[in-house]
């Protein structure tokens, strides 16, 4: 599905970057709400869940290791239409505060 800003991105890509906040079907302008970024993480995570048999909760750097060391995931995951702009994302959110915020709340009513 192309993505904007994303390109071409797959399914695996849209998954971690919506585990990292990111809302993705908005077309808008405005900022998403917390309550939006906080839904889109708990679909994404459930969705990674079920695609990969594994569970490392909201922890993006986790799921982020492991999909890039996995033999049967890591090529869906760093295809390259759109891996230079999803990896540069999820490394912008690894420390982004704003999103550790939301994971804490998540972790406190997981």
């Amino acid at each position: 599905m192309t993505i904007r800003g994303y390109g071409r991105a797959t399914p695996l890509q849209m998954d971690m970057l919506e585990l990292g906040g990111e809302i993705l079907s908005s077309g808008g302008s405005e900022p998403a709400s917390d309550d939006e970024r906080l839904s889109a993480m708990k679909e994404a995570r459930q969705a990674l869940t079920n695609q990969t048999g594994r569970d490392f909760g909201f922890d993006l750097a986790a799921w982020h290791q492991f999909l890039l060391n996995d033999a049967r995931l890591s090529e869906e995951y760093t295809f390259d239409y759109a891996w230079k702009a999803v990896k540069k994302r999820i490394d912008e959110l690894l420390d982004d505060p704003d999103r550790l915020r939301l994971e804490k709340l998540l972790n406190g009513h997981s």
